[in-house]
């Protein structure tokens, strides 16, 4: 959609948050995902643990409506386009964008060379709709077959019986799957480009050599984000928040302290999955623990631990969503063709909107004993109000 958002001049900036923010949320929320998979892996463990028999998919199904984050953060992408406001540095960006038709600021640097006239369509290949579908339907074939193959293989391997669906997503290698459905999506493209004599051989080659080195400079990026995150887990830094955040807590209010928690500790190491291994384990039996010391059981409970299970996956999506050195974050800008620096400045504002709305009229509100759909409901009018209130037409000419 890139070349379609340049001519319609909308900011790589606006494109990049759009690319971003339903990504880790999506993922978080839908149930047949690795995400999940290792979400719930987390969970049984940690009931094993503490000796409750307790189906941990059915455990985390239950706290789907209290993943504030996650929903508020779809939703509010929503509401950005459909009202066609925006506001801070991302409107600035966008009347940019429609005054000038410079889609990245002057001083841009993108992640990716998108625009390199190595990577150009070649003058006589003409557009073709098989040329684009079919191999970005091979990439996501093939990379959701090697999800269930290298989890399939992973159980059989360790002497387990043919697994589920769920439970081979769970003990996949997203690494390895993803390279392959990428590699399978580009021979298809070269196949296609071949067989219809778009391209030469050589020309096809010098393609595929071409793309990779314009992605050069965010694979440094990545790899370097990567090592501070490994630095970061290995001074422990998540486990000092830990400590230093732990205290007396009361029950009600534990989803609202994993939920700042959990945002502050994906934010400083740039992993979601990293958050959810660190708090989970912590978490599940301090809310059976909490809960206990405070005489709750039962119905009274509920609230209590699946607000505290979806507050994990909130902040860790969170985090996920904005912190600079977020691999989610870095692709977005690298897909986009945008500017890191200048997707993470404009889309924060954004993210902690829905992040201080999460906080306010979703965990809080839930802590005082407001159902939950009427806090999903709350947040979603607060968050249009929002966009209402100090938000301004991107068309509009600045005042």
């Amino acid at each position: 959609t890139r070349p379609l958002t340049d001519r319609l001049r909308i900011s790589r900036e606006k494109l990049s948050y759009i690319v971003d923010s339903p990504a880790a949320p999506v993922t978080a929320l839908a149930v047949i995902t690795s995400w999940i998979g290792f979400q719930i892996s987390l969970l049984d463990q940690s009931f094993a643990a503490l000796g409750v028999d307790r189906n941990p998919l059915g455990a985390f199904v239950s706290a789907i409506p209290y993943g504030f984050y996650p929903l508020l953060a779809v939703l509010f992408v929503l509401f950005v386009i459909v009202s066609g406001r925006d506001f801070s540095l991302m409107l600035a960006a966008e009347r940019r964008a429609r005054s000038t038709g410079k889609v990245s600021s002057e001083t841009a640097v993108p992640l990716s060379d998108l625009d390199a006239e190595s990577i150009a369509p070649a003058p006589h290949a003409r557009p073709s709709l098989l040329s684009g579908v079919v191999p970005i339907g091979v990439v996501v074939f093939g990379a959701f077959a090697g999800l269930v193959w290298t989890g399939r293989s992973a159980v059989l391997a360790a002497g387990g019986s043919p697994p589920t669906l769920l439970t081979a997503l769970r003990e996949s290698d997203s690494f390895t799957s993803l390279l392959w459905g990428s590699f399978a999506g580009c021979l298809a493209a070269s196949l296609i480009a071949l067989g219809r004599r778009l391209l030469s051989l050589t020309e096809t080659v010098q393609a595929f050599v071409n793309g990779i080195r314009s992605m050069m400079t965010a694979i440094i990026i990545l790899v370097l984000a990567w090592s501070i995150g490994t630095v970061c887990t290995e001074i422990r830094t998540a486990d000092y928040l830990v400590h230093r955040l732990s205290g007396v807590i009361s029950p009600p209010f534990l989803p609202t302290i994993v939920f700042l928690l959990a945002m502050g500790i994906s934010f400083s190491t740039g992993t979601s999955w990293g958050t959810m291994s660190i708090l989970t384990p912590i978490v599940i039996p301090l809310a059976y623990g909490t809960a206990a010391g405070a005489g709750l059981a039962g119905p009274s409970f509920e609230p209590v631990l699946l607000g505290s299970i979806a507050a994990i996956l909130s902040g860790a999506v969170f985090g996920d969503h904005c912190s600079p050195i977020s691999d989610t974050t870095i692709m977005s800008s690298m897909a986009s063709g945008a500017d890191h620096i200048d997707h993470v400045r404009t889309q924060l504002p954004y993210a902690l909107t829905v992040g201080a709305v999460s906080l306010a009229a979703g965990y809080i509100l839930s802590a005082l004993g407001v159902p939950v759909w009427l806090c999903l409901v709350i947040s979603a009018v607060l968050l249009a109000a929002i966009i209402r209130a100090i938000g301004a037409p991107t068309d509009a000419k600045p005042r």
